[in-house]
């Protein structure tokens, strides 16, 4: 048996070996960078989700029009007071509104342009009341205001500050409460200068026939 310096094959094991691969068509070589393993059904699904999904938030990626209801745009600040179970700090911002309080008219309320600083009987302060006591004087004033045409009114319901509990037990329930008001249209935080965190601008629904 003759021998070579192909790795010590023998010339008869090498005539062999072309033999047996006449026909063959050799493989092409990888492009560098390229992934030879095929894609499954589910990496291919999994690939095309990713490349629909939106980046980042996909509230702040929308075009937003006047048309666009404000507590939409900032949908934070509606979360933090709807989480009934853990309830909101003293110093967590309230924003509430129904459909159909547009854009323009709730960037006012929140601004502080539609309540009336000259008129007393516009403004209910609950310091000083327990829970149920607030409760019942605030449908009260809710209820006079609206039959009288009032349209924004100023509730300071405190930030809890001199409560027991962890958290404001005042500024919860009325949290609470005005949602399920069906007089109240929109309510948000106050300015600084009628109380911030501690108090609400309410915008009312008008009375019947009006």
């Amino acid at each position: 048996m003759t021998m070579t310096d192909n790795d010590g094959l023998s010339e008869e094991e090498i005539q062999l070996f072309r033999s047996r691969m006449q026909g063959v068509t050799p493989l092409a070589a990888p492009v560098a960078g390229q992934h030879s393993r095929a894609r499954t059904p589910a990496s291919r699904k999994a690939a095309e989700r990713h490349r629909g999904a939106p980046r980042g938030n996909s509230l702040h990626n929308q075009q937003v029009s006047d048309e666009t209801p404000l507590c939409h745009q900032h949908s934070h600040a509606v979360e933090v007071g709807v989480d009934e179970e853990t309830g909101v700090s003293g110093e967590t911002p309230l924003c509430y509104r129904r459909p159909e309080v547009r854009r323009k008219r709730f960037v006012s309320l929140r601004r502080g342009k539609l309540f009336r600083q000259d008129c007393q009987q516009d403004r209910l302060d609950l310091h000083g009341q327990n829970e149920c006591e607030a409760q019942r004087c605030l449908r009260d004033f809710l209820a006079d205001r609206q039959e009288r045409g009032a349209r924004c009114v100023l509730l300071v319901h405190g930030k809890g500050r001199g409560s027991q509990q962890s958290l404001p037990v005042l500024k919860n329930s009325v949290n609470t409460l005005l949602r399920e008001h069906p007089g109240v249209l929109a309510f948000c935080s106050a300015q600084q200068e009628h109380g911030g965190t501690g108090a609400l601008y309410i915008l009312l629904r008008p009375p019947a026939g009006r």
